[in-house]
């Protein structure tokens, strides 16, 4: 059996993960026909962690060991109102649209860190700041046509992950990665369940597999990024991530006869590049050597 580089590998699990994201999106649309998509978010929390209940116990009881309990369900309550303003927008939002807007939560969290966390604004993230948000405006083409309430909710959400991430950011100074996305999916359900108590119904019989199918995808994609990030530079695997505009809009056009404009690909173009020079940034700025101390 010839050895698969790693390279390989980590482009290998990004492009699975692009297919599961896109999978569970095709999902929502499809069951929200019928649930209300606060509904749809509790089941995909509950689901998703039950997928993942096996990787978690090969961890042991060292898994649940955190330092930053309240900042752990400060994240879980920010992944519950971000999936829910994401489930939301997605049946009333062609889907490549929403995928566009989508790759912006990187230049959310680009800002943040630098509001929050204090990082430095060199001219590179600032200009590519300027990009990502000209991007967010072709998308959008405010003055040209009306911004439907979809859109906003899902730069709403993109938002959220990108508070997320400056969470994280602190999170990965004492806990493990494994730790934080068990207490994400432990927070998040009791949270969602409550959320959708008033409007609850019984899922029928062909709901079921559609909504194991978006806890076990949406579960299975961040297993999938985490294991291209260790498998590969991030450099090397975030490019494929543009993958997810390319699934959404043929399965969009074949599902549901969406067909994008050209602005929403120039604009998500230009998101996504903006997103990618920073994630490159941040990469070099974590390998260059910091000066002793002590």
């Amino acid at each position: 059996m010839p050895v698969i580089p790693q390279s390989l590998r980590g482009i290998f699990y990004m492009v699975a993960a692009t297919v599961l994201w896109t999978a569970t999106m095709l999902s929502v649309r499809v069951v929200a026909e019928r649930l209300h998509p606060l509904e749809i978010v509790f089941f995909r929390n509950l689901f998703g962690v039950l997928v993942l209940l096996p990787f978690f116990a090969r961890q042991g009881l060292a898994v649940f060991r955190t330092q930053r309990l309240g900042l752990q369900a400060l994240r879980g309550g920010l992944n519950s109102v971000s999936l829910a303003t994401l489930f939301i927008a997605i049946p009333i939002t062609p889907l490549a649209l929403a995928t566009a807007l989508d790759f912006s939560c990187a230049l959310f969290g680009a800002v943040l860190a630098v509001l929050v966390l204090g990082e430095t604004l060199r001219f590179r993230r600032m200009a590519a700041l300027a990009v990502g948000f000209g991007g967010i405006l072709v998308v959008l083409q405010p003055g040209v046509a009306d911004i439907q309430a979809g859109s906003i909710l899902v730069l709403i959400s993109s938002l959220l992950v990108g508070i997320s991430f400056a969470i994280i950011k602190v999170l990965s100074r004492t806990d493990s990665s494994v730790t934080t996305t068990l207490y994400t999916g432990l927070f998040s359900t009791p949270l969602t369940l409550v959320a959708m108590i008033p409007v609850w119904q019984v899922p029928g019989l062909a709901d079921w597999p559609w909504l194991v199918a978006i806890g076990a995808f949406g579960g299975l994609s961040y297993v999938c990024i985490a294991q291209s990030f260790r498998e590969a530079d991030m450099t090397a695997v975030l490019p494929f991530d543009f993958l997810r505009l390319i699934w959404s809009t043929f399965a969009a056009f074949w599902l549901f006869f969406e067909v994008p404009s050209v602005w929403t690909w120039i604009g998500a173009l230009m998101i996504f590049s903006a997103g990618l020079v920073l994630g490159y940034r941040e990469t070099r700025e974590e390998e260059r050597p910091r000066p002793a101390t002590g």
